[in-house]
């Protein structure tokens, strides 16, 4: 039995669309049988058989189970974590023909995008981007350990959906917009400036379009910046929203008195720095 542990991730920071992403210290721990059958389609096994046909070995049946914190369809990279471990753990039973990055460049093939798979599998936060259909990432680490504060309703929001609210076309000034903060972003990160975060965390590419999906979100944004928490963006696709903070605690305890459509549960991670892990 292989097991792989994979971190929740967070893409799509702020101005970062399909771009910035950052690992979070929620884990799913999948564990691989390989030569056993559970009759089940899953990305998964879809995405061990890329490992085994891009060395032109045949796919073998596996069986693979699953111990799960990373909430489904909430924009925390829950098929992300998927193909990771299923990369990772064909990989492992082939005896490891494959580098990092060539599973990244597989894990992407997968996803169709490389903003979620790719701190999954290195951990820290990374940007990335697509050429020619190839994936290429840097990955950096956060200057400061502040509280990434996830609050995950109790609705799926499947990426499907979530893309089409988008616009096929966007004012050349909003391109302009994301492309300036995308920088200051990543230096904020990097340097721990706090007091960057609530300009850098500004997006005009998908937020504003898809926050009609998500009840709650203006009301809480609006709560959250009473009580002084300026940096807040819709983690993924959503409906998750997160708040980079000092203070997780006191947005927890905020929560406890909105008066909200639905149901929130509030988590305050912090980044993972280690990315996909072989457990055993």
């Amino acid at each position: 039995m292989i097991k792989i542990r994979v971190p929740a991730t967070s893409a799509n920071m702020g101005p970062g669309f399909d771009s910035l992403g950052i690992a979070l210290n929620l884990y799913n721990t999948y564990s691989f049988s390989y030569g056993e059958e559970d009759g089940e389609k899953s990305l998964m096994r879809e995405a061990s058989d890329l490992v085994f046909q891009s060395i032109e070995r045949t796919p073998e049946p596996v069986k693979v189970t699953v111990e799960r914190q990373i909430p489904m369809s909430r924009g925390l990279g829950s098929s992300a974590a998927c193909i990771v471990a299923g990369v990772m753990a064909a990989n492992v039973y082939l005896n490891s023909p494959l580098g990092l990055t060539e599973l990244l460049q597989l894990a992407t093939q997968a996803e169709g995008h490389p903003d979620n798979v790719a701190p999954a599998l290195f951990g820290g936060i990374t940007a990335s981007l697509m050429q020619e259909g190839k994936a290429y990432t840097q990955r950096f680490l956060p200057g400061e350990d502040w509280d990434y504060v996830a609050m995950i309703p109790d609705f799926y929001l499947s990426t499907r959906k979530a893309r089409e609210v988008l616009p096929r076309e966007i004012p050349f000034e909003y391109g302009v917009w994301n492309a300036s903060r995308s920088g200051f972003l990543i230096l904020a990160l990097m340097h721990g400036r706090k007091d960057l975060l609530p300009l850098a965390l500004e997006d005009r590419l998908h937020e504003n379009y898809r926050k009609s999906l998500i009840p709650d979100f203006d009301d809480i944004k609006k709560a959250l910046r009473r009580t002084g928490e300026e940096a807040i963006y819709l983690s993924g696709a959503g409906p998750t929203m997160l708040c980079i903070s000092e203070n997780g605690e006191q947005i927890k305890k905020l929560f406890e008195h909105l008066p909200l459509k639905n149901t929130w549960k509030v988590k305050i991670l912090h980044p993972d720095l280690e990315g996909a892990k072989i457990l055993r």
